[in-house]
């Protein structure tokens, strides 16, 4: 067993073999390292304006977007994606996190979100904040010219295509069933 810490989150996580994603910020195995040679990169970063902002608004969307997986999964009545929801919360939550922690600020309350009883509709939904996500964490990747924050950015823009892809899979899946 070896202790793996993630380069974007900094969690730590023990494992036999380096984990495909990380299992907090589902960051790509590239990210996954052995917790001793990890450093914290998060601490004075001196960001340019156009950094700070994206970064701001990339934390209102973690936030909103936590707040919308947990009320889907809260209101969801299938266990499988009870489940599913409430993972995608928490990796939002950490992404929350790590962009709070760039932003040298504490991450805010996640507030009580609004989603469907619908499972389809949530995954939808999902699909639409994911595409967001995605566009404006492309953007502000490109606007980087810390090294840190374009990391982050880079990670998150592969997380957020995933977590697309699932959702676009899972949105066939579920109107197979209704049919």
């Amino acid at each position: 067993m070896q202790a793996y810490r993630c380069k974007i989150c900094g969690e730590t996580h023990l494992a036999v073999g380096r984990p495909g994603n990380c299992p907090f910020c589902g960051a790509h195995e590239p990210n996954m390292i052995i917790a001793d040679h990890w450093v914290d990169k998060d601490q004075g970063i001196k960001l340019t304006d156009v950094s700070k902002k994206n970064l701001e608004i990339a934390l209102e969307v973690e936030i909103s977007n936590t707040a919308f997986y947990q009320a889907a999964a809260d209101l969801s009545i299938f266990p499988e994606n009870k489940s599913i929801f409430k993972r995608l919360s928490r990796v939002e939550s950490e992404h929350a996190s790590v962009i709070a922690k760039i932003l040298g600020i504490e991450k805010p309350d996640i507030p009580k979100g609004k989603a469907s009883e619908n499972d389809l509709d949530n995954y939808k939904e999902a699909l639409e904040r994911e595409k967001k996500a995605v566009a404006h964490y492309q953007q502000a990747r490109d606007k980087a010219i810390e090294k840190r924050v374009r990391q982050v950015f880079v990670a998150l823009v592969e997380v957020e295509n995933d977590h697309l892809k699932f959702d676009k899979a899972n949105v066939g899946k579920m109107a197979l069933k209704s049919i």
